[in-house]
């Protein structure tokens, strides 16, 4: 799903 793309790329911004 799409979200899950979001929810995984959210993650990343977020570590940063």
């Amino acid at each position: 799903d799409p979200e899950n793309e979001i929810y995984l790329k959210s993650l990343e911004l977020a570590d940063r």
